[in-house]
């Protein structure tokens, strides 16, 4: 999938502009970003339901909307809005396989996939949002498709649910299927995401690995001395109390080190720590310059 210099204007606001990045086969690839960055905007560009003012949006060399049968290639998951709340999860599963030409062997499999099966004949109506996200999941497998465009599925699950999801699109992935995976809860993508979107007021931060991001947050050290104060001020950085008499400070452990030295102080406790996923994330969109 190729995103190319893709702008949506409306009146004189750019609701996404010029977002380029690439999705690539066999990978999950997280699109990340805070409300209102345009993710969701940008993901109905790509399915066809909102038309760019410029730029393109490709799926497997054209776009969605020229595929003929594009339900045996993507799956799309945008939301679970369009379930007729007035019928069953398998009568809503049937419909759209029916139209698409799929046997109902399949939509009773998609249906287990989704644990759904206790719940398949009831209403929709009555589902919880996170039956409902399961169900509009199991729409999107229906075609067994080698791509999947999810955006914020994991909305309304519990953490058992929270964890099928993962297992599910991570043996997607490891069957030789692709994933764009739209979420804000990065710390639950984390573990299963193979490359990185950010996207920000619109355009794109940061692409890239999911390994290679976070060189924006320094890496800081915790360690305990009961002459912490001396060695701090020996490194001429600002440092912070942590629970337990440990202090952390935005420096690498051999700096902590050798300034102990210094100041003829023992330590009883060092221990290097990285920025996480999310803290890398806070300080990008939060005024750092973008990165491409």
């Amino acid at each position: 999938m190729e995103i190319r210099g893709v702008t949506l204007t409306a009146g004189k606001k750019d609701i996404v502009k010029d977002v380029s990045f690439g999705v690539r086969r066999g990978r999950i690839t997280l699109l990340a970003g805070p409300n209102g960055a345009g993710k969701s905007t940008l993901l109905s560009i790509v399915c066809g339901l909102l038309e760019q003012s410029s730029g393109d949006a490709e799926v497997f060399g054209q776009r969605y909307t020229d595929m003929s049968d594009p339900i045996f290639r993507v799956g799309t998951f945008l939301s679970a809005e369009w379930l007729d709340a007035g019928r069953s999860a398998r009568n809503n599963l049937k419909i759209l396989a029916q139209s698409a030409g799929i046997d109902s062997a399949r939509v009773e499999e998609v249906i287990e996939l989704c644990g759904l099966s206790s719940a398949a004949d009831r209403l929709v109506k009555g589902f919880s949002l996170g039956m409902r996200q399961r169900c509009g999941i199991a729409a999107a497998l229906l075609g067994d498709p080698e791509l999947l465009i999810l955006d914020e599925p994991v909305n309304g699950l519990d953490p058992l649910g929270m964890a099928w999801m993962r297992e599910l699109l991570v043996k997607h992935r490891d069957n030789g299927g692709t994933v764009l995976l739209s979420s804000h809860l990065l710390r639950d993508a984390e573990d299963i995401c193979d490359d990185l979107v950010v996207l920000a007021h619109g355009e794109v931060m940061w692409e890239g690995p999911l390994a290679d991001f976070g060189g924006e947050v320094e890496i800081c050290t915790e360690f305990a001395s009961d002459r912490w104060a001396e060695i701090v001020q020996e490194l001429g950085v600002e440092a912070e109390s942590l629970p337990g008499d440990v202090v952390s400070v935005p420096v690498e452990p051999k700096l902590v080190s050798q300034a102990a030295r210094r100041c003829g102080a023992d330590l009883s406790y060092l221990v290097p720590k990285k920025g996480s996923l999310e803290e890398s994330f806070q300080a990008l969109v939060n005024g750092k310059d973008s990165i491409r």
